[in-house]
């Protein structure tokens, strides 16, 4: 009789060890033995969080220890048995033919770097070389497999912004997630009238509300329609642009392989659309407007308005949406269909039934926190913010002299299949997208000191995301090098779209100044964890970061994993790593010595509160940035609005001195030229050569006289590129009140009654003097200082015509003022007085035409085509008419109408 061999000897052992696991399972569930096979699916059992502990803890005192969070990612039980027999030691060799297991290849060693640089220590290595481009650092890195990136194959942010709970400015995010503060409150009670008797605590940002239409080139009306999720990620966009340096000429310079100028991707993280049911509401009350919440529109409204000509598109995936948009944004720099890409992700919570359905759900923490890796979690805090990443190819943020905050080394992005329900989480899920990540950056996980977790404090959440940790980044020499863990969630909640970029943000942050920042609510610890004995510390206090040294002693950028999980099962993770660049050749940098310094922006308002701020940052954080790279940023890295002010100065205080002078009172005096340039002006071609020749001889005063009243002299200057692209304050926006109006006598669309304009936040903050932004005064009434005369043949700056402004569609010439008005005032229009439906179609055809955010009188005598109501607005007007009088007018007839011929004849209308 034939001797059962080694292969049926295990096979018996399997069958012996599935049917524990089902007699097991049957016995602890009460279910019949006969009705439980190893096609049984855990999910068909209907475990609840109670059964599933007590299932565990039977299996692992009868068979191998196994945590409630690995049943997340088993499909049945015979993968659940398969799983147990992994975690089964196999009994000892005993010789014959067995084939010894593969020795492991050595890791190198990995030592903390000696003296670590404490966090007030911790250089920046912020800006990159001001040379052609060069390698990065070299790094312990896995050998190269099939899907691994070449050492070109990493890209850099280059710009960085975001707004969050209890911080305007990422400055003041910092300086709370350093501190520990929990940004919890009450929900704001300024965004509805009716909140259905729900109440919610959790992080909110303040004034969603408010918003800047004139820097965007929009009207009050519009605006009051436009979501306001979308609102503020157009502003949050261009305050990472800004930051890459990428809204001027340098914006310009991104080709596409096919020459196409302004290659620049946008991918937006959005999951919700509250808004509309503000509307829905207000139509049921018979207004009949309804505001826009699609969420195809901020990317590609953002693309619009910059003339953005790479791809461009939303992203939903629930809580990972932003995380995958950067993932996206790597890839479609890796295909070459951008030159540059923006990712990020916002969120806000616009109406009261969204926190209904996710208290019925059970999502919701009642006291609005996350309990990110600490016992009694039982929900999230739910969270707003925005946030926005401009990425580069490394070598060419290198090549472009970009200022670098980060490196990507690599994405990954995939989805759990089935698991045990539909939101449930499956570590095994989660391990293969870290290892996806990790084989692609060809990353070593001992080399990664950090992981921002996904963390949103539930019971059984973070023990599967912590088993798929150790599975992971847990593994061979890395288990023997500690890794911080944390969430940003614990102090400013769950924001669901905008939480991957939030985590970015934090661990972007904690790079720049080389400390970690705590965790909050994690102590005490959550039992089911198990971090005793793995290499990962909950980070409960601020502390520096230390960088490793491998075998060989070199210093090692640090590095983090961030992760981020999504409720439908599409899960994301980045590695991020320490840009450390190489000294600065001082021999080849730029001398500061004369500069021309030109500023510009939409609005006087806009360039007064500009110039306050810029000199704020001067004389505080920026005071040590070299006046060249300050010259070189705003006059290639802005982009070039109406208001304009010029200064020659030879250094940062004495630029700061000018600029501060100019922001108290908006008029320019000693160093500082300004003025308004009007719009549609062309600039002759002869002119150039008379530029060139100014910048060449150092005639900067002309120069700056010849800026203010409307030459593209930025265009002209040389430009060797030895002095850095650097982060300079943005723009600030002048925000006010757009929402929909209250419910009741119907108003003409989107009509608000504008607060005054919010004060520009952050460290650099600018009082801003004027109560709203309006149009400058005619140019009769504030000539632009005349330009000094110009060496002959050259033709004199006054018969020369002024250029027109630079063509970025964000920043947006003033309107033409209207007319002085008569001494006598004009009479109001036939049937305004006594029809007051007639009188608010008026007021509706003033907002139209009076330009964005702008108001006032209009004169009747002219038709809509003359008083420059563009098509979208006839047909809201239309629409306006047929609400109110029930009459459809031909579009032709309604635009050649005067205002009185068009009263006339709506007064003679019957009442409805």
């Amino acid at each position: 009789m034939p001797q059962a061999g080694p292969a049926s000897g295990a096979r018996a052992a399997d069958r012996d060890l599935l049917d524990l696991v089902c007699r097991t399972v049957a016995e602890t569930l009460g279910h019949d033995r006969s009705a439980i096979g190893p096609g049984t699916s855990l999910e068909a059992l209907g475990l609840d969080s109670v059964m599933i502990r007590t299932l565990a803890s039977k299996l692992s005192g009868r068979i191998a220890p196994i945590g409630p969070e690995m049943l997340f990612g088993l499909r049945d039980l015979a993968e659940l048995a398969a799983h147990l027999r992994r975690l089964t030691p196999d009994p000892a060799p005993t010789g014959g033919d067995e084939t010894p297991a593969p020795t492991p290849a050595p890791t190198p060693a990995l030592t903390p770097a000696a003296g670590s640089a404490p966090a007030q220590e911790a250089a920046p290595a912020r800006t990159a070389p001001n040379a052609g481009p060069r390698p990065a650092r070299p790094a312990v890195t896995e050998p190269a497999g099939p899907d691994t990136d070449t050492e070109d194959d990493v890209f850099a942010v280059v710009g960085i912004s975001g707004r969050y709970p209890g911080a305007d400015c990422l400055d003041a995010f910092w300086e709370n997630l350093l501190v520990g503060k929990d940004t919890v409150g009450d929900l704001p009670t300024d965004r509805w009238s009716d909140s259905g008797g729900v109440s919610a605590r959790g992080h909110f940002l303040d004034r969603v509300d408010a918003f800047d239409p004139v820097f965007f080139g929009l009207s009050a009306h519009e605006a009051a329609f436009v979501d306001p999720q979308e609102r503020l990620f157009l502003e949050i966009a261009w305050e990472a642009l800004e930051d890459a340096g990428l809204t001027g000429a340098r914006l310009d310079a991104l080709t596409a392989a096919d020459g196409e100028a302004r290659s620049v991707g946008v991918f937006a993280g959005i999951t919700s659309a509250d808004y509309p049911l503000l509307g829905a509401e207000r139509w049921a009350a018979g207004q009949r407007d309804m505001p826009s919440g699609h969420h195809w529109s901020p990317p590609n409204r953002l693309s619009y308005l910059l003339d953005l000509r790479g791809p461009s598109q939303p992203v939903d995936t629930a809580c990972s949406s932003s995380l995958v948009a950067v993932h996206l944004a790597v890839e479609a720099l890796r295909r070459g269909e951008c030159a540059a890409a923006l990712a990020g992700g916002v969120n806000l919570y616009l109406h009261p039934s969204r926190f209904r359905m996710l208290r019925r759900s059970g999502f919701l923490a009642e006291d609005g926190r996350c309990r990110s890796f600490g016992t009694g979690g039982a929900g999230f805090g739910p969270g707003e913010g925005a946030g926005a990443l401009v990425i580069k190819r490394f070598s060419r943020a290198l090549a472009d002299g970009d200022t670098v905050h980060a490196l990507i080394r690599g994405t990954a992005v995939a989805h759990g299949g089935r698991t045990n329900g539909f939101t449930a989480p499956s570590p095994r899920a989660q391990a293969r997208v870290l290892r996806q990540a990790l084989r692609r950056g060809g990353v070593d996980p001992a080399t990664v000191t950090v992981v921002e977790a996904h963390g949103t404090g539930t019971e059984l959440g973070d023990p599967v995301e912590v088993a798929a940790l150790n599975e992971t980044y847990g593994q061979g020499a890395a288990a023997a090098v500690p890794c911080s863990l944390g969430s940003v969630k614990s102090a400013i909640g769950h924001g669901e779209s905008a939480a991957g970029i939030a985590a970015l943000t934090k661990v972007l942050l904690q790079l720049r100044h080389g400390t970690l920042a705590p965790t909050l609510h994690a102590d005490p610890v959550n039992p089911g964890l198990g971090l005793a004995g793995s290499r990962f510390r909950l980070q409960h206090e601020a502390a520096p970061w230390p960088r490793l040294r491998d075998a060989e002693g070199r210093e090692l950028p640090r590095r983090a994993g961030v992760s981020s999980f999504g409720a439908g099962g599409v899960n994301a993770h980045v590695i991020l790593e320490e840009y450390l660049p190489e000294e600065p050749d001082t021999a080849v940098a730029e001398p500061d010595g004369r500069q021309l310094v030109l500023v510009s922006a939409p609005t006087s308002a806009h360039l007064t509160a500009l110039a306050g701020r810029l000199a704020a940052w001067l004389t505080g954080p920026g005071r040590d940035t070299p006046l060249a790279a300050v010259a070189r940023t705003l006059r290639t890295g802005r982009a070039t609005g109406p208001a304009r002010l010029a200064a020659v100065v030879t250094g940062t205080a004495e630029l700061a001195a000018a600029l501060g002078r100019f922001a108290e009172d908006g008029r320019a005096a000693g160093a500082v030229r300004a003025g308004t340039v009007e719009a549609g002006r062309e600039q002759a071609p002869e002119t150039d050569d008379l530029l060139g020749t100014l910048w060449r001889t150092g005639r900067l005063e002309q120069l700056a006289d010849l800026w203010v009243a409307g030459w593209q002299v930025d265009r002209h200057a040389p430009d060797t590129g030895t002095a850095a692209v650097v982060p300079l304050p943005a723009t600030p926006f002048l925000r006010t009140r757009h929402w929909l109006p209250e419910t009741g006598p119907a108003g003409p669309a989107g009509h608000t009654t504008p607060a005054g304009p919010e004060v520009p936040a952050g460290p650099a903050a600018q009082e801003v003097r004027e109560q709203v932004p309006v149009p400058a005064p005619p140019a009769a009434a504030t000539p632009a200082p005349a330009p000094a005369p110009a060496p002959a043949p050259a033709p004199a700056p006054a018969t020369v015509p002024a250029p027109a402004t630079a063509p970025a569609p964000v920043l947006v010439s003033e309107p033409e003022p209207e007319p002085a008005p008569e001494p006598e005032p004009e009479p109001a229009p036939a049937g305004v007085a006594g029809d007051e439906r007639v009188r608010r179609l008026v007021e509706f055809i003033g907002e139209l035409a009076a330009g964005p955010g702008s108001g006032g009188a209009i004169d009747t005598g002219r038709t809509l085509v003359e008083l420059g109501v563009d098509s979208i607005g006839a047909m809201n007007l239309r629409f306006e008419i047929t609400e109110r009088f029930g009459e459809t007018l031909p579009l032709q007839q309604l635009s050649e109408s005067t205002v009185d011929e068009l009263v006339a004849h709506l007064s003679a209308l019957p009442a409805l």
